[in-house]
């Protein structure tokens, strides 16, 4: 009568399960296991293992070889390759101090790219009177006569983005300039 009055208080270092666990679904890798499974699962040369139905995971290492039913033949090619620049004469210094001046440079816009390629030209045609109706050049350069898919290979090329020579446009080169009366 009394033992339903008795308080009692259970302690479990595991949570109550409803089955069994499923190991094959849990991602361990190669951590979940003995050191002799271990010894018998990761064999040189990826000889087969005791257990082949168990995956040995390789965290992104590659084989230098190929391995074939009786023996393991290694491939130079599919050794890695460190290329390491000889630094001997750079002027460079491998440390930056942390006292140097931050460098704020503003974003590239679509109207920076604009006024620098298109800019200075639509400004000299605008001033010697070479613009139609419309606003467009009477003599085009050859940059103002491509089509836009011309345009687009021609900026997908290789080296396109890349500065060949003379003095480098600056985003505000001459474009305060007045125009027209004042």
């Amino acid at each position: 009568m009394f033992s339903s009055l008795i308080i009692s208080r259970n302690f479990s270092t595991t949570p109550l399960r409803l089955g069994n666990i499923n190991y094959k679904k849990m991602e361990l890798g190669n951590k979940r296991w003995s050191k002799q499974h271990k010894k018998m699962q990761f064999k040189r040369f990826n000889k087969p293992n005791a257990f082949p139905d168990i995956p040995v995971f390789k965290y992104g290492t590659r084989d230098t070889g190929i391995r074939h039913d009786a023996f393991w033949e290694h491939v130079p090619e599919k050794v890695p390759e460190l290329m390491v620049p000889d630094l001997k004469e750079c002027d460079l210094k491998p440390y930056v101090s942390y006292a140097t001046n931050d460098i704020y440079q503003e974003e590239l816009t679509s109207k920076d790219l604009f006024n620098v390629i298109y800019g200075r030209k639509i400004i000299e045609d605008f001033r010697s009177g070479k613009l139609d109706t419309d606003g467009n050049s009477l003599e085009p350069n050859k940059l103002e006569e491509l089509t836009p898919e011309q345009a687009e290979v021609l900026a997908r090329q290789t080296g396109s983005d890349i500065f060949v020579g003379g003095d480098p446009y600056s985003k505000t080169f001459a474009l305060k300039i007045p125009i027209g009366k004042r």
